[in-house]
């Protein structure tokens, strides 16, 4: 066990050697009130709904031990000051928790478990032993975060009332806590919750009113204790809901009800519940602040793709555009028979991601290409499959969004070729345009394709089409550094000869070439005009 008293002597002996003892003299003359913010920004971060929690929280008042034996008057202010102590964890030693519980005064606290997921560590104390110690604190929990491998003995704390709890977190490490009977949150008293989840833990929800609660996360928490019309009643007694994750919820649909207004909910996460429940949820909520989508759609017979993309969606699609619009990208990848739509980078409250298994149909593209119109920025991702139907390749080619397209390294090295001819197709619709023709950008992959297609692709796309009523697009061109991939696959190698022959080509704007450590556009060729030969960038 770590032993906390040497924390202070290692860091007194520190700070007062020579040439340190000078550095703190100026701070330690501050008031004391602007001294303590000042402590309390240097404090690691800690935030109790992240998985982290239990890591940040304890070096959090590993720092509090060693600041407080800098000198006297920080040991003085540090201890003195409760808001330093209001975190209890079950990673430091007993007597340290009863020493914050005490300097804590009467300031609400924060409870952190943490099981690190196999059977009786011999240094760890059991989910018992820990909350039986600091029961005596119990009126003044405020946050709860419990990674648990045994839950059935959490009724005599978390199933009933407590007055000031505000957070609460009970995730399972054990896969078969399934099996546990199904616990009633703080005996149906949850007035004052703000943020909820649930992972792996049988629960029920009661009657009672989340009227303020802010987040509702729930994974694989059980058919015994969840019930379709409870989830649903839970959800119209939460107006202030901000945030909805669900996942691997299989709960029945309830009956047809009214439609449950949700104001202020921005997030909607549903992954891998049950089809129908999805449906039954987007269709009984409004939710005209979402700014965050994201849908899991796990393969199951019957389901209809088309109709859950025009009707069931139909609420979010202007949600889809703007977001698209405002971060100026998004990304379609198909791969394996399966679709995504989803925003690469985004904010916790900003983005979407719309997953289907085994959907990947022509009318998912048509989908997206109906929200976004002609609005630039869309990249479509050819995944490792390396084989597409000609219905997909045909849905993709008129598609005036796309502005890029990334070729991945297929499996074994699968032939890409077929993607390369069909960017230098012209259009099904007609002769003069070819496929995507606002694309601005390639990046290929390893393997699976010769510098012969390549050129044939340029020369394709560029000189053997008229381009009628339309301005050529500017092409850049990605390659990779010849060498070996991950897999052992080797990459065409470029000769300048055949680089010089591409960029000269009107239309490519350059080529680019890069490694996995070199930055992209490192030794790019450009055609000079006015020299009439390339030039090394």
């Amino acid at each position: 066990m770590e032993d906390y008293t040497t924390w202070g002597a290692a860091a007194l002996d520190q700070v007062t050697a020579p040439g340190h003892n000078n550095c703190f003299p100026w701070i330690s003359q501050l008031p004391t009130e602007l001294f303590t913010g000042i402590l309390q920004l240097s404090l690691p971060e800690f935030d109790i709904e992240l998985h982290s929690a239990p890591y940040s929280s304890h070096f959090r008042v590993k720092r509090c031990y060693i600041l407080r034996s800098v000198t006297k008057r920080w040991q003085t202010i540090i201890e003195g000051t409760p808001s330093f102590w209001t975190t209890v964890v079950s990673t430091l030693p007993s007597y340290v928790n009863e020493t914050s519980i005490i300097r804590s005064a009467n300031l609400p606290i924060s409870i952190i478990y943490y099981h690190p997921g196999y059977t009786n560590p011999a240094h760890l104390l059991t989910e018992v032993e820990f909350l039986k110690i600091i029961q005596h604190s119990r009126p003044r929990w405020s946050a709860i975060s419990l990674n648990l491998y045994d839950s059935t003995a959490m009724v005599d704390y978390i199933g009933t009332p407590l007055p000031l709890l505000r957070t609460i977190i009970v995730r399972s490490v054990r896969p078969t806590s399934l099996a546990s009977e199904p616990l009633e949150l703080l005996g149906g008293d949850t007035a004052n919750l703000r943020f909820v989840c649930f992972s792996g833990v049988s629960i029920l929800c009661s009657a009672g009113h989340f009227v303020q609660l802010k987040c509702l996360t729930l994974k694989k928490v059980g058919r015994d204790g969840l019930r379709g019309p409870q989830l649903l009643d839970t959800l119209r007694a939460s107006p202030a809901l901000e945030v909805l994750n669900l996942k691997g919820i299989r709960a029945e649909v309830p009956p047809p009800s009214p439609t449950i207004p949700l104001h202020h909910l921005r997030c909607i996460k549903l992954r891998s519940c049950a089809i129908d429940l999805v449906v039954y949820i987007l269709q009984q909520i409004q939710a005209p602040s979402c700014t965050r989508l994201c849908l899991g759609i796990e393969d199951e017979p019957e389901f209809d793709v088309p109709h859950f993309l025009n009707e069931t969606l139909k609420p979010f699609h202007g949600m889809l555009y703007t977001t698209h619009r405002q971060l100026r990208e998004s990304t379609v990848l198909l791969d394996f028979g399966l679709f995504r739509w989803y925003t690469p980078s985004c904010s916790k409250m900003e983005g979407f991601s719309i997953f289907i298994d085994c959907a990947l149909d022509p009318l998912c593209i048509s989908w997206v290409d109906g929200i976004l119109q002609d609005e630039s920025g869309l990249q479509i991702s050819f995944g490792r499959a390396g084989a597409f139907s000609e219905a997909v390749l045909r849905s993709v080619a008129p598609m005036r969004s796309v502005t890029k397209v990334l070729i991945r390294e297929t499996w074994l090295g699968a032939d890409n070729r077929t993607l390369l001819q069909f960017i230098g197709k012209p259009l099904p619709t007609g002769a003069s345009l070819p496929s995507l023709p606002y694309l601005k950008e390639i990046f290929l992959p390893f393997g699976g394709w010769k510098t012969q297609d390549l050129l044939e692709m340029v020369r394709s796309r560029f000189c053997a089409l008229p381009w009628k009523d339309m301005e050529q697009t500017l092409l850049t061109i990605n390659v990779p550094r010849g060498g070996f991939s991950w897999a052992g696959i080797t990459s065409p190698i470029l000769d300048l000869a055949t680089i010089v022959e591409i960029r000269k080509t009107s239309g490519v704007q350059c080529v680019k070439l890069s490694g996995s450590k070199d930055p992209v556009g490192m030794l790019a060729v450009t055609w000079n005009e006015s020299c009439s030969q390339p030039v090394w960038v």
